[in-house]
């Protein structure tokens, strides 16, 4: 089994996983706080409820992107040198 192969293997396998982690977490709803809580029908929304999921998944991404361009750049010169 060729080394591109594997690589081409893993980065699918990881797409799927962040793909079926990212439905997962925009189904999310936030609960329903009521009259005092936050962040629901009702709530104040106050600034305990900023949401920072977004942008940590957003530079998981860019990570995982990076790492694979680097494996991919990597094998490549390798297999020119």
């Amino acid at each position: 089994m060729k080394m591109t192969s594997i690589v081409k293997t893993a980065f699918k396998a990881l797409l799927i996983l962040l793909l079926t982690i990212s439905v997962d977490a925009a189904l999310a709803q936030p609960g329903g706080g009521g009259p005092g809580g936050a962040g629901g029908p009702g709530g104040t929304g106050g600034p305990e409820s900023i949401p920072i999921d977004g942008g940590i998944g957003a530079f998981l991404i860019a990570g995982a992107a990076l790492g694979a361009k680097q494996l991919h750049s990597h094998y490549k010169k390798k297999k020119l040198g």
